[in-house]
């Protein structure tokens, strides 16, 4: 299970000892607007990108 905001992994619910949980606190993205989001969006892409790969 993967995480991305940073109270996301205290609404989860409780899982068994077995599952491998991450947590990844990225921006929170829809707080950007205007032409800036486009930008932010791909730049969200390129930083999951590169966690999973190191993963």
């Amino acid at each position: 299970m993967v995480t991305l905001r940073g109270d996301a992994r205290d609404h989860c619910p409780v899982l068994p000892a077995t599952t491998r949980a991450l947590h990844w606190p990225l921006a929170d993205l829809a707080q950007v607007q205007g032409a800036a989001r486009a930008d932010a969006f791909a730049a969200a892409a390129d930083q999951i990108e590169t966690l999973i790969r190191r993963t």
